[in-house]
This record gives C-alpha cells, sequence and structure tokens, in this order.
C-alpha cells in the first residue's frame, strides 16, 4: 500500500552543487551559508551497522511492543532539545504540556513508531538498518527532508539515528527497557553535552 511504499523509500535526495560560472551565484550561496544554524557540537559516530541487525529484532515478543505512556513526573522537558531543533516557542510548551502516548509496533520487514504528542508522529523503519527518508520535524525552521536508520535492536533496546539537513546536525534516540518490562528509558540526545531522559509506563 501507499504508506508501505513510502517506508521503502531509503534514497537521500541528492545536494545540488552551488555554480561558480559567475559572481551573483557565489553570492547567494555565501548567503546561504551565512543564514545556515552554527555548526553543532556532533555525537560518537554511529557503528557500521551489523549484518544480523533483522535477525536481532526478529525475537517472538520484543519487549519494546506495545502501547507506552509518558511518566511526566519522572521525566526531562524536552524543551532544550525543541529549541536546538529550531522547534517554535509556543509548540515547545505544547510539547512539554501534553502526555505523550507511544505505540511500537514491526512487522518482518520494518519498525513502526507512532507518537501522539501535540501532533502524531508516524516513523516506519526499515530493520536492516538502511536509511529512510521522512519531512523535518514539524514546526521548526528546518526544511525538506531528513533520515532515519536504526543503529541498534535488541530485544530490551532500541537505537535510532537521524541525520537533518543543512547543517542542523543529528538526533540519537535510545529507548532501554526495565527488566520487568513494564517501563523503559528514553535517552534523546542533540550531542554530548545536550541530552535528556525520558521515562514511559506500558499501558495495558
Amino acid at each position: 500500500d501507499a504508506r508501505h511504499q513510502r517506508c521503502r523509500r531509503t534514497a537521500w535526495p541528492p545536494g545540488c552543487p552551488a555554480s561558480s560560472d559567475d559572481g551573483g551565484s557565489a553570492a547567494a550561496a555565501a548567503a546561504a551559508a551565512a543564514a545556515a544554524p552554527p555548526p553543532r557540537p556532533a555525537l560518537a559516530a554511529a557503528p557500521a551497522v551489523p549484518k544480523t541487525i533483522a535477525s536481532a529484532a526478529g525475537d517472538a515478543d520484543p519487549m519494546w511492543i506495545g502501547k507506552w505512556k509518558l511518566d511526566k513526573a519522572r521525566s526531562e522537558v524536552y524543551e532544550p532539545i525543541l529549541a536546538d531543533m529550531g522547534v517554535t516557542y509556543l509548540l515547545r510548551k505544547a510539547a512539554d504540556a501534553k502526555t505523550s502516548i507511544l505505540f511500537i509496533t514491526k512487522s518482518a520487514t520494518h519498525l513502526t513508531i507512532k507518537l501522539q504528542t501535540w501532533v502524531t508522529v508516524e516513523d516506519c523503519i526499515p530493520l536492516d538498518g538502511s536509511w529512510a527518508t521522512k519531512a523535518v520535524p514539524p514546526g521548526s525552521r528546518m526544511k525538506g527532508d531528513c533520515r532515519v536508520r536504526l543503529t541498534k535492536v535488541s530485544a530490551s533496546e532500541l537505537e535510532m539515528l537521524t541525520e537533518f539537513p543543512d547543517n542542523w546536525g543529528i538526533l540519537r534516540d535510545t529507548l532501554t527497557v526495565a527488566a520487568d518490562g513494564n517501563s523503559f528509558s528514553r535517552r534523546v540526545a542533540r550531542s554530548e553535552s545536550l541530552a535528556i531522559t525520558r521515562y514511559f509506563m506500558r499501558e495495558l
């Protein structure tokens, strides 16, 4: 169906090199570079995707599958991450005022994460570690598409890496399920120095 066709779309849009055949193009390129956000401290490079990533996710019933509700009392606010991603002030406040609901499912080939907060966002990511393309976060100053892939999968852990366009950096999202399977921590990191941790409880 159309949704799964979008899930399988993994090509990153090709870049458009600036022309140097006239002064106008050079000036436009310089202006675009000046408008771009400043460089951000990078996280450590993601490891190479293991060939077994899909089989690791092939357990009959991974602990992270299910419906989860944000535990606001234990969680850090999302605002510093959203601010660094260029999300507007009102939307940042709305995001932290809302109790998020997270649905995680998988098929034989894809992981699907649906987040219900001030907006509903659904990501469909290949289990083989290849890239999936999606729109940049709603309400941010980013334009165009970003891309996301799985970098770690086990019965109790998921890790996703998102790369944003135009020097907007990356986001690493790590979910670790507790031993009893009834909660998980979600660490969201823009850099080694900018990260938050949020907690979710299983909804029956």
